[in-house]
């Protein structure tokens, strides 16, 4: 896998990780979500822990169906990826850290559900 092979399977499993650290905060059950959407459990499972990645679709109706947006959810995905970039640049970016730190913000401090997550909710 190339650089942007590697960045896209980690935003897609990112995606999978967010909406299930969210179904959690809100104390909305897999089983739930598989009776509205009309779908097997195992494969929600799947999805939600990127193998294989969850469809669009599938996310985008888990959202509605959470009163959540999508959009969110692909925001702090996008995050988490910005962050475990590929250890070739880390060097560089340590340096701008450095200089810039006022520029920079952990992806885990934006996320809505982290104190639900890990008051004990299903971790990632």
């Amino acid at each position: 896998m190339n650089k942007l092979e590697d960045r896209a399977e980690l935003f897609a499993k990112s995606v999978g990780s967010e909406i299930k650290a969210m179904l959690v905060a809100k104390k909305i059950t897999q089983l739930e979500i598989c009776r509205a959407l009309n779908c097997q459990q195992s494969n929600l499972s799947k999805w939600l822990n990127g193998k294989p990645n969850i469809p669009i679709e599938v996310a985008y109706k888990i959202c509605e169906y959470a009163g959540t947006s999508l959009a969110d959810i692909v925001s702090i995905a996008i995050m988490r990826v910005k962050i475990l970039i590929p250890n070739d640049d880390i060097e560089n970016i340590a340096d701008d850290i450095a200089a810039n730190m006022q520029n920079y913000t952990l992806a885990t401090y934006k996320s809505p559900y982290r104190d639900e997550e890990k008051r004990g909710g299903e971790g990632r």
